[in-house]
This record gives structure tokens, sequence and C-alpha cells, in this order.
């Protein structure tokens, strides 16, 4: 029988428990390597700082990444390491109860958590103690958990507008699998219930009932939530009664919005849109969608142009905002939340309004 890569398939349960180890050497070296970041980062000159020169274009030299706001800027960290450290929080927060009881020489306590770590992995155990097959498989179902809400998110938007979404022609618009490339400032409006002046003639949305998460009753939020992954590694009954129940959920939403603005600042700093996303791996661009609620059920160059089109559209945004106005960005966050939604509910009602276009025409 042909030998198959224990990476292209699910492990066994024995192969999960002799990588139990290895996976424990794994999270001690991601956890060295943040501190190593951090503290490379606190010096004030390194390789991730530079020095103004006017001569140059945009007045930098020209390197992998560029400060924008002071002429030596400590503390700021590329986004590569940036993201590893986030995640490498992500990582804790799941599987520090697991590790702990596996360390601390309690009697029987933690062969039980390892043995419920191997039973459910996708629930107990971080990314360092799975192969690249159950990292795509987890990072499938996960989105197709989110994909659930995006529907019932993208109703709550367009009934708190009072606008029928079928009413908006997407027809001549770039699409991809996330859906049509939509101009975002009219929506960027009704997220900061603010009107650029060169926008006001042009625009058709009611503002203010979308600007500030106290506003949102709680079933939005959940569905915003859930939307945008929250507990998300546990199966659909157990996140939705979790996400229910959050005492903090305004929190969480809150920083899980951070995460995304402030990737999508550093992607943007980088320029990673300006080569199709082509300098981030595989699993980089698998993550990265994953996050924004972008399919990560399809290919890999699919993925990176949903990035890339995501990318563009921010890009486009922040240029049209008014200066006095980049500061406000609780505004930025919420659309950012509610994009993915926005875009799928779009496709989806256009789609009915083609569906029902063709059955009349079948009728006559």
């Amino acid at each position: 029988a042909r030998h198959v890569s224990s990476d292209s398939r699910a492990p066994t349960t024995m192969e999960i428990v002799k990588a139990f180890p290895s996976g424990m050497k794994q999270l001690y070296a991601d956890m060295l390597r943040y501190k190593n970041i951090h503290d490379a980062s606190r010096t004030r000159l390194n390789a991730w700082t530079v020095r103004r020169n006017p001569l140059t274009h945009h007045g930098y030299y020209k390197v992998p990444f560029i400060i924008m706001d002071e002429e030596l800027r400590p503390g700021r960290i590329p986004r590569r390491e940036h993201e590893e450290q986030r995640r490498l929080k992500e990582d804790l927060r799941k599987v520090l109860p697991i590790v702990a009881m596996w360390v601390i020489p309690i009697p029987f306590i933690g062969s039980i958590l390892v043995s419920f770590a191997v039973m459910f992995p996708r629930q107990t155990l971080s990314r360092q103690f799975l192969n690249p097959y159950q990292r795509q498989h987890f990072a499938s179902t996960e989105y197709r958990q989110c994909k659930g809400n995006f529907y019932t998110l993208g109703e709550y938007v367009f009934n708190s507008l009072m606008i029928s979404a079928k009413r908006i022609n997407i027809s001549s618009l770039e699409n991809d699998a996330a859906g049509p490339v939509l101009d975002l400032m009219p929506f960027y409006a009704v997220f900061a219930n603010a009107l650029p002046e060169k926008e006001a003639k042009n625009f058709v949305l009611p503002v203010g009932k979308l600007s500030s998460l106290e506003l949102y009753p709680r079933e939005h939020l959940i569905s915003l939530a859930l939307a945008n992954g929250l507990y998300q590694h546990l199966p659909e009954p157990l996140s939705t009664l979790a996400t229910r129940i959050c005492p903090w959920l305004r929190q969480e939403i809150r920083r899980m919005g951070t995460n995304i603005t402030n990737d999508d600042t550093l992607l943007l700093e980088e320029a990673y849109d300006s080569n199709g996303c082509e300098s981030m791996t595989d699993e980089e661009v698998m993550d990265a969608c994953l996050v924004r609620g972008f399919p990560v059920t399809v290919s890999c160059e699919e993925m990176r142009v949903c990035l890339t089109n995501h990318l563009t559209m921010i890009r486009t945004l922040k240029e049209r905002i008014p200066s006095e106005k980049r500061k406000d960005s609780q505004s930025l966050k919420l659309l950012t939340m509610h994009l993915s939604s926005i875009r799928y509910y779009l496709r989806k009602e256009a789609q009915a309004v083609s569906d029902s276009n063709f059955a009349r025409g079948e009728t006559k």
C-alpha cells in the first residue's frame, strides 16, 4: 500500500500522543521568540527602525518595514513578527490549562487532561500540537461556523439602515470568493455617524444606528461576535451558548476589531497589497483570511485575491477619510468587523434577485 504522509491526513490517537512533547518544545520555542522580538523592538536602533531621508521616496529609505510617523520609533514590530506574537497569545489562551496540568506533577490530573486534549484537539490544542492537515481542516470548520452568521448579521445592518440590499446593484462590481469589491466610503459614514463634506451630495444611507456598540441589541452583538470567530473553536451549539452567556462580550468584540485593524495597518504599511500578498506564506494567508471572515475552503491563490482586494478597499477608504477624522479608529473597527457579512449578504441578495428574474422568464 502507498504510504500517506501524516501531514496530509488526520493523525491517529497514538500519533497525537507521541507528538505532544514536540508540541511542548515548539510552544516553548515560540515563547522564547516572543520575548526576543519584544526585547529587540525596545532598542532605539534596530533592523526595524530607519532614519529619515528627504531625498528618498516618501522621505524614507526603502526597507521592508517603513516607519511612517517618527524619525526613530522603538517599539514598532514588523507585521510578520507582530502576528507571531498575537497568535501566541491566542494559542496560550487555548492550551495553557492543558499544558499547566501536564507540567505540574499532580497524579492522574495531567494524564486525564492530556487524554481529553487527544480526544478533542480542535477545542483544546494550539497550532504547535497540530499537523498541517489538522490546521487546514480546523480552519475550514471554524470558517463554516462563522459563515453561518454572515446572513443574519447582514440583515441586522440593512434593517438598521432601512434599505433593501436588493436595491443595490452589484452586477458591475468586481467579485472574489468573499463577495463584491465595494466602495466603503458610504458604509464608513454610517459607522462613523459622520459624513465627509465632499461625500454629502452622494450620500444615501441614514447614519447613527450603527456608530456605537452601546447602541447594538444583544442579538446583533452575538451575531457580530460569532461572525468574527469568537469561541468558534468550540462545536457550533457550544460556541453560540458561550457567546450568549459571555459577560464581557463587548470587550471581546473590541479586542477582535483591534486585532484586525492593527493587522490591516501593518499589511498596508509594508505594502503587501502591491504584490498580491505573494510574500506571505500559505499558512499566513489562511490565518489572515480566517480572522477577517474570508473563505479558507478555496485555493491559496483565491485567498490571496480576497486578502489583496480587502487591503485595496481599506487603503482607498483611508485615503478618502479627512485627516482630522483618521484617529476615529472605533468606526473603522466596526466597519471592518461587519464587512465580510455585508459583502456576503449583498451577494446572496443579488443571487436571489437573479434567480427570481430567471424564474419569471421561465414562466413566461
